[in-house]
Order: C-alpha cells, then structure tokens, then sequence
C-alpha cells in the first residue's frame, strides 16, 4: 500500500457539505411556498378606509356605509339576546363591473368578534330586493344591503369586510358607524 489512505469522510466531504447546505435550503423553500400559498390565499391585508367617508379601490368608490337597527321582524324570531342591524354600502363601479363576495361584519378591538351575514336566514321577512355581495351589478352605482344578527352585549365599533375578487391577499376594510 503506498502513500495515505484516505477515508470516506475525506473523500465525500464536497458532497456531505452540499448536502448540509441543501437540506436546510429545501425545506425552507417549502415552508415559504406553503406560507405564501395560506396568506395569497385568504384575506390578510387590509385596506381601510376613513370613517363615514367613501373610499376608491378596485375601481370603484365604496361608502360611506350606513347601518340601522331593524324592529323585530315578522316572521323571524331573533335568538334570545340579540338584534339585527342592516348594512348599507353605496357601490360605484365606475367604467368596469366590480365583484365581491358578501361582506362580514367584525368588531374592532376587545373580542374581535365576527358575523357573517343572514339575509337568507331572516328569509321573507327580509325581502329588500337588494343585493348582498356584488355579483352580477354590471356597471350601474348599486348599494348592497346586508343584516347580520349580533349579540346584544357587541356595542362596536364595527367595520365591515368585503373581499373582492381577484384583490386577494387584500381586503377592503369599511368602519360602520361613528
């Protein structure tokens, strides 16, 4: 045997050191895309607009949202301990449709709390003719009108949510009320 033999750590060390280095770097990447793909995928931005002031985005002007508290409806028995309050939002979609889904309504600070709306819970007692999301409203200004039925004990302040389409992460973020 002549001159030194080398061991197999000695002859794998370039390769072990790429491995070392690419491991760490392939599961990074994989948590990254897993990461991107959760927060691409739902409403985690928001874009707030001034209270009881109108806002441009999407290209179309939204608010200034208006909300009252409903009487007791007839024909609805609102749980125990509850009351509805109707949400209005002026929408001008200006030279291009603009399309969203129904909004949420959420209350800012302390709980954190959220509803979504009940226009079809509420049924025939809530027959407004108006609509609730932003499908299908062409270019024509439109306001759409939605109730939610919130627990007494939530005093606000609230802002509604409305997630349109292809904006995503996104969100448009409307205060209701003063």
């Amino acid at each position: 045997m002549t001159g030194v033999a080398r061991g197999w750590w000695r002859r794998n060390a370039w390769p072990l050191a790429a491995v070392a280095a690419l491991v760490p770097v392939t599961f990074g990447v994989i948590g990254w895309q897993e990461w991107d793909d959760y927060f691409s995928g739902h409403p985690s931005r928001a874009i707030v607009a001034q209270p009881r002031t109108s806002i441009d985005y999407a290209g179309a002007a939204w608010g200034p949202v208006e909300v009252v508290e409903l009487a007791p409806l007839e024909g609805f028995e609102a749980p125990a301990g509850s009351r509805t309050l109707e949400v209005t939002v002026p929408v001008d979609p200006g030279s291009e449709p603009v399309t969203c889904l129904a909004p949420t309504l959420h209350e800012v600070g302390g709980a954190e709390r959220q509803w979504d709306e009940r226009t079809y819970d509420l049924g025939e007692a809530y027959d407004r003719g108006t609509w609730n999301s932003c499908a299908g409203s062409g270019t024509e200004p439109f306001a759409i009108v939605v109730p939610f039925v919130v627990p007494d004990d939530a005093v606000g302040p609230f802002a509604l949510d409305v997630v349109v389409d292809g904006r995503l992460p996104e969100f448009l973020r409307l205060p209701v009320g003063p």
